[in-house]
């Protein structure tokens, strides 16, 4: 599963109302996030 960070464009590895895998809380401010089956485009370390 991919979410997307919605100010920023950027695919990150994880899902919307949980974490994505370098670590970031999505459920924080998931109108923020959304769920994508786009490739990850992240490049943090864990998450591309």
């Amino acid at each position: 599963m991919a979410v997307r960070y919605i100010s920023t464009g950027i695919i990150h590895s994880g899902q919307n109302g949980g974490k994505t895998d370098y670590g970031e809380y999505t459920r924080h401010k998931p109108t923020h996030w959304e769920n994508t089956s786009v490739k990850v485009t992240c490049q943090k370390n864990g998450c591309g």
